[in-house]
């Protein structure tokens, strides 16, 4: 299929199947001559066709003469014929031989189809389209969707008869219903165009004329007769995001349909239709009150937060008014460098240039100028980390494995996933976080500790909190034994190693024959993590210590002893280095995620016994 594509001569206007971006050259081809009509001004009569189920009636000998006129080679063509041939079904017991339809899955069936419609259309004459700088553009074709162009409603009848006759041949009919025809005529001494009743037929049946005010859609991109329209996405959008609000769905569901359906299903309209970049910006604030609805986040939740991507410790959200104008700047970029002269020509006419200048503009975001995605990503990462609940989240940057839970929530209960979330975002209601809101003067913690009531001092330092710390630490340490033990690993879980008039109690050793591993758990805070590492070593490393570990575990002197801690952030982030060594040990990527909603379980249990601890409750 590639090497006869690469020889078959397509049709010259037709769009699809092709190694090019069809629907934004077809779009803006279209866009740029009914602008250009309007405005010159240009009589030009439309016909927009719907050819009725075209890859299942297509006889297969029209398929094959189509491979043979356009160059197929003759060993192709016996492969072709004998594929065809044998084609059958089976219904009700009955075999049925197939004489229509191209065969689902071919490569070749998208050039088959091409050459016979192309057959088809030569039918009508093509000589009686519309010219745009010096080329008569008689079609706009992708795959089966048409569009026809004649200067007259006679001459555009015309062609649609020749048409209709050229499909019929083929097995093919068009589908009248659902068809459209208008007819803009020029007025030459007003120099301006008006709209004019489209009388055309096929079949005797007439088609829907269109009106100032219809509009119709061509490759999932809203027309009028004047070129592409604006479309009020607003109230689109707010449909749809109140309909998977209301929706019996976990809060990980919709997020997930936001991310992966909802939003991917307006781009295509909002890349290649007319929208303003302020509309952008309306709808990505419709987007994150949802998000922040369905989260329970507080309304002065970042929004960096939202839209940062959750490697970089935010939610992945998608940013319309970043990734549209992107996204429009590349397809306008394969427009004008088309390989057809009428579409960059459509693209540049004077009337259609308010597009082209729109998409050119700089992309922004507060007070910066993004040239890239990777900008957009750098300043979401950087507006996050310089906000006082994001600060913390740096560390996930470096954590590959403490963003899993939340890019695949599956295994999350939904309390869990909302809870998580809100300790993520830094958005747990503390009064140093609502003193900013209120100015309150009484900041200290309830517990009489003398320190500000901070999140950070409810996790890591709290004496109300001192229990559940050490309930979360031994949580890990029981879940990260019972792995390695399932990993093969002959595993001692805090032994007493004598030195001079106390003991060191590492979490866990490792015992194999190449050596022994110590690994002891901690949960500190983000800024801390690199700290209480290197102390953790060093606590562990000693002379003494690791002669006392080898006597015990009966190994000889210089028996080689490797120190790996495994420290977290009281939010959920992984040491890098940790988490290099826990995949030494055989621990995938799930039983660190694993691990990591431990701490996140754990560090949940500390707020909620504060919150129900302090002011004089019993410390549980």
């Amino acid at each position: 299929a590639q090497r006869w594509s690469r020889l078959c001569p397509t049709a010259r206007f037709q769009f699809g199947f092709q190694e090019r971006d069809g629907t934004a050259e077809a779009t803006s081809l279209l866009h740029g001559i009914l602008r250009h009509a309007v405005s010159a001004p240009r009589s030009i009569a439309v016909a927009v066709l719907d050819v009725a189920k075209a890859f299942d009636s297509v006889n297969h000998g029209t398929l094959l003469r189509a491979a043979e006129a356009n160059g197929a080679p003759p060993l192709l063509l016996r492969l072709l014929a004998s594929s065809y041939s044998r084609t059958t079904t089976f219904i009700l017991g009955t075999e049925v031989r197939c004489q229509r339809g191209v065969r689902q899955g071919d490569p070749l069936s998208p050039l088959l189809f091409n050459c016979a419609l192309s057959e088809a259309i030569n039918y009508s004459d093509r000589q009686l389209g519309f010219d745009l700088a010096g080329t008569t553009v008689d079609s706009i074709a992708y795959a089966d969707d048409l569009v026809l162009f004649a200067e007259s409603p006679l001459r555009l009848q015309q062609r649609l008869d020749g048409l209709a006759n050229g499909l019929s041949l083929a097995g093919m009919v068009l589908n009248s219903a659902k068809c459209a025809s208008f007819y803009v005529q020029a007025l030459g001494k007003e120099k301006s165009a008006c709209l004019h009743p489209c009388e055309v037929s096929i079949g005797g049946s007439v088609l829907r004329s269109l009106g100032p005010l219809d509009t119709f859609k061509y490759l999932g991109v809203p027309f009028s007769y004047r070129g592409k329209v604006t479309v009020g996405h607003r109230p689109i959008l707010a449909g749809m995001l109140d309909e998977l609000s209301r929706a019996p769905l976990k809060p990980q569901q919709r997020v997930s349909l936001l991310k992966r359906h909802l939003l991917p299903s307006i781009l295509h309209e909002l890349i290649l239709g007319a929208v303003h970049r302020n509309t952008l910006k309306r709808l990505d604030t419709q987007v994150r009150q949802s998000v922040r609805r369905w989260l329970r986040l507080p309304s002065d939740t970042p929004a960096a937060f939202l839209h940062a991507p959750v490697n970089d410790g935010g939610l992945g959200v998608p940013c319309l008014a970043v990734l549209v104008p992107f996204a429009k700047r590349r397809r306008l970029d394969s427009v004008l460098a088309s390989k057809e002269p009428a579409v960059r020509a459509a693209a540049t006419v004077p009337s259609a240039l308010s597009g082209v200048r729109l998409a050119a503009q700089p992309v922004r975001l507060g007070h910066s100028v993004l040239a890239s995605k990777e900008d957009a990503r750098v300043y979401w990462k950087s507006a996050l980390y310089s906000s006082a609940d994001g600060r913390p989240l740096a560390a996930f940057a470096k954590s590959a494995c403490a963003s899993y839970w939340l890019s695949s929530p599956v295994r999350v209960f939904p309390w869990l996933y909302l809870r998580g979330i809100q300790l993520r975002a830094g958005v747990l209601s503390t009064k140093s976080r609502r003193n900013r809101r209120t100015g309150s003067t009484d900041i200290l913690c309830r517990g009489q500790c003398g320190q500000p009531e901070t999140l950070f001092h409810i996790l890591q330092c709290c004496q109300l909190t001192h229990q559940a710390r050490v309930w979360r630490h031994n949580q890990v340490m029981k879940l990260l034994a019972s792995k390695l033990v399932k990993r093969g690993h002959e595993v001692l879980v805090e032994p007493h190693i004598p030195e001079g008039q106390t003991y060191r109690k590492p979490d866990i050793v490792l015992c194999a024959e190449s050596g022994i591993t110590v690994v002891d758990i901690a949960v500190a805070g983000e800024d801390l993590m690199e700290t209480v590492y290197a102390g953790k070593i060093r606590h562990y490393s000693t002379v003494e210590v690791q002669d006392n570990l080898r006597r015990i575990l009966g190994r000889p002197v210089g028996f080689p002893i490797a120190h790996e801690p495994a420290i977290f952030s009281s939010r959920g982030a992984l040491h890098p280095r940790s988490e290099a060594r826990l995949r030494l040990l055989g621990l995938s990527t799930l039983d660190l995620s694993d691990l990591c909603l431990t701490v996140v379980r754990g560090s949940l249990k500390a707020y909620d016994v504060y919150m129900r601890g302090a002011g004089g409750c019993v410390n549980r």
